[in-house]
């Protein structure tokens, strides 16, 4: 039986195949900070708005279809829409 998750991919793993930076990875997506893609490139929870909008920009500028079925993204628990309409820098890595 084939692992379901071989055949995905991480965001490391398409930064490297699109030769892209973390900081290229954050300007594509309109309002994701830095320190959030970081924290999805390295496998870390965060909120489901933030992973669709990096996975939008990943699609939008590469012509690939990125989305939570073929990338293996951690989503934090929790309301979905529980985002303020202007997306604030989430602090995961240093917070105050």
């Amino acid at each position: 039986m084939m692992d379901v998750n071989k055949a995905k991919m991480t965001l490391r793993e398409i930064r490297s195949k699109h030769k892209l930076s973390v900081f290229d990875v954050a300007d594509l997506t309109n309002g994701v900070d830095v320190q959030t893609v970081g924290a999805m490139d390295m496998g870390i929870a965060i909120r489901g708005v933030y992973v669709d909008r990096i996975l939008e920009g990943l699609t939008c500028s590469t012509g690939i279809a990125y989305t939570r079925e073929n990338v293996i993204v951690f989503v934090l628990l929790g309301d979905y829409n529980d985002v303020p309409k202007k997306l604030p820098p989430l602090n995961i890595l240093h917070p105050k």
